[in-house]
């Protein structure tokens, strides 16, 4: 097993860090509240193929330094947190399913992907949930009680699309290979 700090996987581990920033700073659709990206496919990517420890710096720092970059910088600590998160998680519960797979061949194709997947993207929108709700409205009038549910659709249609990209392009990508 590769060790967790090597130059192999700390050169990867920034180069997903980048991949996440890229993809939620270009491929995005702006509107009032915020915007939807496709960061969040890379952030599974990232915990996928690095581990909770990468999974962790590339999916949050990404995701908020692309905030920073964006002019949401009101939501970058919280997106370093729930990102980060959302990446451990995915990591977690994917090297578990994937261990499963040896004697079960329930968890073999794309059931732990999509599992590890469907709860990184629950964990994301429930994260900006309680942020845009509880947190945000301390420090900016227009958060709260609306701008968080307002947030939900898209939050979940982010998190759908994420699941469904993300599947498909760990499946595709041999995990020997990276």
């Amino acid at each position: 097993m590769e060790k967790e700090f090597s130059t192999k996987r700390i050169v990867l581990t920034g180069l997903m860090l980048a991949v996440v920033f890229l993809a939620t700073y270009f491929i995005k659709i702006q509107y009032p509240l915020g915007f939807w990206n496709m960061g969040d496919a890379a952030v599974i990517i990232s915990a996928a193929f690095l581990g909770p420890i990468g999974g962790f710096v590339a999916g949050g720092f990404g995701s908020a330094l692309a905030d920073l970059a964006l002019g949401y910088s009101i939501f970058a600590p919280f997106t370093l947190i729930i990102k980060g998160l959302e990446g451990v998680l995915v990591a977690l519960i994917y090297k578990r399913l994937i261990a499963n797979a040896v004697n079960d061949t329930r968890y073999n194709g794309f059931l732990p992907i999509v599992v590890a997947s469907c709860f990184g993207a629950l964990l994301m929108v429930g994260g900006y949930f309680v942020t845009e709700l509880l947190i945000l409205p301390v420090f900016a009038p227009q958060y709260g009680f609306a701008a968080a549910f307002a947030e939900l659709i898209p939050n979940l249609a982010q998190g759908a699309v994420a699941v469904v990209v993300a599947s498909l392009v760990v499946r595709a990508i041999p995990k020997q290979n990276i």
